[in-house]
């Protein structure tokens, strides 16, 4: 089915966008199977004590465990937790199921991970011209189909949407309306704002900026001297201006390439992966796409796995960009001080003039990538 990116609503006050996030869904997963697992604390972690935690049960959480926790670390504070290692393929095929239910409403659906999309439901499929019951059907679906309890954002917009959906209290669903955007994102952390990073967030810190709505108050040329060129995309998110459509999810381009030995050099990891990365440029090219989406899965010398990830600030086609973006995620990760012996790089989140529309992990390589000893970084 070929769907024109032009047909998508592209005005704030007309657009309906939901963002659903479904939490610790991989431990729901483990205890939706594990009938003796329903009732006792359950973490989703690889076997290596300095694994982190991917998911964990609401019992869990009920004792103070928590996703992000090294295992060794969990473990301590409640022996008689239960341990399972994830199951990618097995989460895949539910984000699969999941996706099938989103576009019983709608077709544009932008599957983030299985956990997590944004659908734009200005026009679906029921007709249903109220953005909240067209949140509570596909919430009470979701509940009675599948099992999962999720948490819903409604607004004009991606950025409002996800902003409502994590920062909502008691309702699950949390809706923004145009009139009332200013006041919703006032006492707002800047921290939920996109494109904020630990040193523009300093900066900001340093001129006593900590929420959405003050930054929104600031004086143009103030924030220019802070922030330069970035100081005008934060003004207009600031206010609530987000005008990026939802894209609906095409097939992601996956390349693992590994290493005879051990690579701790960056730029002996540039001149490796180029390349490879102007390859995977071209496959985009030719199939008339752009990629916004960056994951890499990165196996260090000891085994470990590391699971890093970007959004681009535009979509690219252009392998000099794409490679800049991956060579910072490795850089951040302070994986090269360890020695790399691969990488599994994924291209994803795709728009152009025109996108096919396919389901997102059906996409997913035939053989899954591999937790060889476990990974940082939650996926979900």
């Amino acid at each position: 089915m070929n769907i024109k990116h032009n047909e998508v609503p592209q005005f704030d006050g007309l657009r309906k966008i939901i963002h659903l996030y479904i939490d610790d869904l991989f431990a729901l997963v483990e205890q939706n199977e594990n009938h003796t697992a329903r009732k006792i604390p359950l973490l989703v972690v690889g076997d290596n004590p300095q694994n982190k935690v991917e998911a964990v049960s609401p019992e869990a959480r009920a004792v103070g465990l928590t996703p992000g926790m090294v295992r060794a670390q969990a473990l301590k504070r409640y022996p008689d937790a239960l341990c399972i290692k994830p199951d990618y393929a097995k989460y895949i095929h539910i984000g699969d199921k999941i996706n099938e239910l989103f576009r019983e409403y709608t077709e544009w659906v932008e599957a983030v991970s299985p956990a997590e999309a944004y659908l734009d439901i200005t026009y679906n499929k029921m007709d249903i011209p109220f953005g909240r019951r067209t949140a509570q059907l596909i919430r009470s679906d979701l509940r009675r189909q599948l099992g999962f309890e999720a948490r819903l954002g409604i607004a004009p917009n991606k950025m409002l949407a996800k902003i409502a959906s994590t920062s909502g209290v008691g309702d699950a669903i949390s809706e923004v309306v145009r009139g009332d955007v200013a006041v919703f994102l006032q006492d707002k952390p800047i921290s939920l704002l996109p494109h904020i990073g630990a040193r523009t967030k300093a900066k900001l810190a340093q001129a006593q900026i900590e929420t959405i709505g003050q930054l929104a108050q600031m004086d143009t040329v103030a924030l220019r001297e802070l922030c330069g060129r970035q100081s005008a995309l934060l003004s207009r998110l600031a206010r609530g201006h987000d005008d990026q459509p939802v894209c609906p999810t095409a097939k992601a381009i996956v390349r693992p390439v590994s290493f005879p030995a051990p690579l701790y050099a960056l730029d002996e990891i540039s001149e490796t992966l180029r390349p490879l990365t102007n390859d995977m440029a071209g496959q985009l090219r030719r199939r008339h796409l752009r990629c916004r989406q960056l994951t890499l899965q990165i196996r260090r010398a000891d085994g470990e796995v590391y699971t890093a990830e970007t959004q681009l600030s535009h979509f690219s086609d252009q392998g000099s960009t794409l490679l800049s973006a991956m060579l910072m995620l490795i850089t951040q990760s302070s994986m090269c001080e360890n020695g790399i012996r691969g990488i599994d790089i994924v291209f994803s989140g795709f728009t152009d003039r025109e996108i096919e529309q396919l389901d997102l992990f059906t996409s997913a390589p035939k053989t899954p990538l591999k937790k060889e000893a476990g990974k940082t970084g939650p996926l979900n």
